[in-house]
């Protein structure tokens, strides 16, 4: 009799470990998030060569190379990203006053199509984390976490909406460079 109750005991305490460290993860942010789609990076009208990628409604953007488009330096250290800009570059463009007429470039159908694919693909995302997260509150109404949840979803169904908005602009920009 001593023996099984050891064994019921063990696995007890492996469904609470396996629920817990569920729970943790759960609250850790973005790490271990899927990436769900990389989208392009466009900057005054021009794209980077470095793409964003979408986890979980949140479009992650290549620190290093952004630093570089405001004018800022990038150092990895002590487990810490640091950006420096020197006192005197008030300009957040990356251009000078002598090179600013050649800051503006217009976009080719394809890239303003590409930026739509990318769109479409972060769309997609973030429909689905809208499904997962009606889906939780439908299967576990009473879950503490419910408020958080809720949030979640307002917060992913504003982004959706943002989204269509941008798709919208980027559909009406190539229309109108079609018509051309």
């Amino acid at each position: 009799m001593n023996k099984l109750s050891y064994i019921f005991l063990g696995a007890l305490i492996g469904v609470a470990l396996t629920i817990g460290g569920g729970a943790f993860a759960a609250s850790t942010g973005l790490v271990g998030k899927k990436i769900v789609s990389e989208v392009p990076v466009v900057f005054n009208g021009k794209q980077i060569a470095d793409r964003g990628s979408v986890a979980d409604g949140t479009t992650l953007l290549p620190v290093r190379s952004m630093a570089e488009l405001f004018g800022a330096t990038t150092e990895y250290k002590d487990g810490k990203v640091y950006l420096t800009k020197e006192e005197g570059d008030s300009d957040v463009s990356g251009s000078t006053p002598s090179d600013s007429g050649s800051q503006t470039t217009k976009l080719t159908a394809e890239q303003i199509q590409k930026q739509i694919d990318g769109i479409s693909d972060s769309i997609k995302g973030v429909e689905d984390g809208i499904d997962q997260a009606k889906q939780y509150i439908k299967d576990y109404p009473e879950d503490a976490k419910m408020t958080n949840m809720q949030s979640k979803l307002t917060e992913l169904e504003n982004k959706l909406n943002s989204l269509n908005q941008q798709k919208a602009d980027l559909e009406a920009q190539l229309q109108a460079l079609q018509n051309q």
